[in-house]
């Protein structure tokens, strides 16, 4: 008996654990993040309870959508660590949320402090992202909505279902009620599905059953009597998260690996500085211009270049807001010359360095540095410095200052794929 009650005590842990875990259904991705006060206190414009055990997060329009990610959960990675939210809202105040080019993530300060120092930096430029199970315990809940005939509701010819508490996102909703020729797929408005009757349709009658797909897949059906109006009912069914031995398995040969930050932009600066990227932070300088076209006919140039002229012991620092990761760095590469000539630059990454350049003169010259040279042992750093380590002015300019990574290093992408077999 001692022996089945242990028995039986595993398995519920072993479920709970399962229950608990995001499971990853993504490859990962590169993304933007931004703090934005306190908690939410609604479901936003998906219209969704809040999920309470996890944070919630908007997107900009084009990674939200028109809300097809509502309800879907992501993994975040920033330089002090991970967390998980749940899509519930979108944005679209601002250029972060206006562009299209990145997934620009808007969180609380409590979960952007998971992942990173909402007091020292306001952005995170090489967020890690992943798509992931929300690993919600309990069934699927849904609250049903319709018209009214008589002061009463009547669903024969307007019909709406919201779901919550789902593990996977949904991609589909289709219903077929009694009576009806053909399933009918419901129209997506954020968070909600509507059907409506077709022009000498069929009436909506019960019972009637609804097919929810999943993105990987899966389909659920719920048979369900004339429901009640705005009221939570749990449908009794959940979306299984995918397992790597499972017939909707991800296709990633690290699956069980946590993804890392975002892979930097290849360039620092080529025409013009890369996003995410300031030179606040610079000291002793008499000027730093970002637009000049001293070139000096150097063909492979650009319109725009750097040229800065740094006091004795000045320094021309780049700042990367949010850090960014170092592991995959294999050496960074640009173009330079100095008037007059110097042989005490140093080139760092971090706080402190010590790699000094060859003397540097009027002539352009090619330098590629060993990332083993410049950076520090952190695996998360935030800045690369050009310093003039001596006591006389010199004017420097600076151009195509690019990474170059090893061959693991992860693509990235900005938009990531589910990736199902």
């Amino acid at each position: 008996m001692r022996k089945l009650k242990l028995i039986a005590i595993l398995i519920l842990s072993t479920l709970i654990t399962i229950n608990s875990t995001h499971i990853k259904i993504s490859e990962c991705g590169k993304a933007r993040c931004v703090p934005n006060g306190e908690s939410s206190t609604d479901g936003g414009q998906c219209g969704l309870p809040l999920p309470g055990v996890i944070g919630t997060a908007a997107l900009n329009i084009f990674a939200f959508d028109k809300g097809s990610r509502c309800g879907e959960c992501y993994e975040l990675t920033g330089p002090l660590g991970s967390t998980v939210v749940m899509i519930t809202d979108g944005c679209d105040a601002g250029d972060a949320c206006q562009q299209k080019e990145l997934f620009n993530f808007i969180i609380s300060n409590k979960d952007y402090n998971k992942i990173g120092n909402s007091s020292a930096y306001g952005n995170i430029y090489s967020l890690g992202y992943q798509k992931v199970s929300c690993g919600f315990s309990g069934n699927i809940k849904a609250v049903f909505g319709g018209g009214l005939t008589a002061g009463r509701p009547d669903y024969s010819y307007y019909f709406t279902v919201t779901f919550s508490n789902f593990n996977i996102g949904i991609k589909q909703v289709q219903l077929m009620g009694t009576g009806m020729s053909r399933i009918s797929t419901l129209k997506r408005d954020l968070g909600k599905y509507t059907w409506n009757q077709e022009g000498g349709g069929a009436k909506l009658q019960f019972p009637a059953t609804l097919i929810l797909t999943g993105i990987d897949g899966q389909t659920l059906s719920y048979k369900f009597n004339k429901p009640p109006v705005g009221q939570l009912i749990d449908i009794k069914k959940q979306f299984a998260p995918p397992s790597p031995k499972s017939s909707s398995a991800l296709v990633l040969n690290e699956y069980d690996k946590k993804c890392g930050m975002g892979k930097l932009p290849d360039y620092v600066f080529q025409e013009t500085l890369g996003l995410g990227w300031v030179t606040y932070f610079s000291w002793k300088y008499e000027y730093i211009n970002l637009e000049s076209h001293e070139t000096n006919k150097k063909v492979s140039m650009g319109k725009n270049l750097i040229q800065v002229e740094l006091q004795g012991y000045g320094g021309l620092h780049f700042t990367r807001e949010g850090g960014f990761q170092t592991k995959y760095i294999k050496s960074i590469s640009f173009t330079i010359r100095a008037a007059p000539p110097i042989n005490s630059l140093q080139v760092y990454i971090g706080e402190v360095g010590s790699y000094t350049l060859p003397t540097l003169g009027w002539q352009w010259t090619e330098i590629t540095i060993p990332a083993s040279k410049i950076k520090s042992k952190n695996d998360i750093e935030y800045s690369l410095s050009f310093y003039n380590n001596r006591n006389d002015t010199n004017t420097l300019w600076i151009d195509n200052i690019k990474w170059n990574f090893t061959p693991d290093c992860p693509s990235t992408p900005a938009f990531v794929t589910d990736k199902f077999i």
